[in-house]
């Protein structure tokens, strides 16, 4: 009864716009009640009202892992969505965490009976950027072994990017941003023709009417 009260003090106290008060009343109940998805969804509400996406994606993550942990199947339905969000998240530039955004991006496509192109253009964006920014820290780093070690985990990337943006393109042809990222990633590997091809199609059907 009294972390039901303190709890939904918090709450009241996020809602008036006092949000750390909200948050420290959240870190106390957080220490003993650590395994409560309502408390967590609560905690990632008031980071994503803080702008703190990284903490929200986090707390989605925890959540995730505890719905699939009990044996009652009735609350995994928002399970995809949460991880989607973690991942899409996770891989905004102004946060980088391209390892955990794939981890939680390819367990969301795992839950998917039939995959669906939203989930597909996020794995495929993420694994495209990824790429980038590896790509990126080879060009700036002088240890000639580690350069080359970051240069071929950047292609293997790019790579896994060209196999997502090729089963997406056939699953879902009339999705812009799917053949654009695929061209690009197309591109990285040297695959110009490929890459070309799929760039024209991508500004077809950007000047195609929705």
């Amino acid at each position: 009864e009294a972390y039901d009260l303190q709890l939904n003090k918090a709450n009241v106290l996020a809602a008036l716009g006092r949000n750390e008060e909200a948050k420290q009343i959240f870190d106390t109940l957080l220490a003993e009640h650590g395994d409560d998805p309502g408390l967590l969804i609560d905690i990632a509400n008031l980071a994503i009202d803080d702008g703190d996406y990284s903490r929200a994606a986090d707390f989605y993550v925890q959540v995730v892992d505890l719905n699939e942990a009990d044996t009652d199947a009735n609350n995994d339905a928002d399970n995809k969505a949460m991880l989607v969000a973690a991942g899409t998240w996770y891989s905004s530039p102004n946060i980088g965490r391209f390892d955990d955004a794939i981890v939680v991006l390819d367990r969301a496509a795992d839950l998917e009976m039939t995959p669906t192109d939203n989930t597909m253009l996020m794995r495929l964006r993420t694994y495209y950027n990824y790429g980038k920014d590896l790509k990126t820290q080879a060009t700036a780093e002088t240890d000639p072994v580690k350069q080359a070690a970051l240069t071929e985990e950047s292609q293997a990337l790019f790579s896994r990017a060209v196999e997502i943006g090729v089963a997406m393109t056939n699953n879902f042809p009339a999705t812009a941003d799917g053949f654009f990222y695929l061209s690009l990633s197309q591109l990285e590997l040297g695959d110009y023709a490929a890459s070309d091809a799929n760039y024209k199609t991508y500004e077809e059907l950007q000047g195609s009417p929705q």
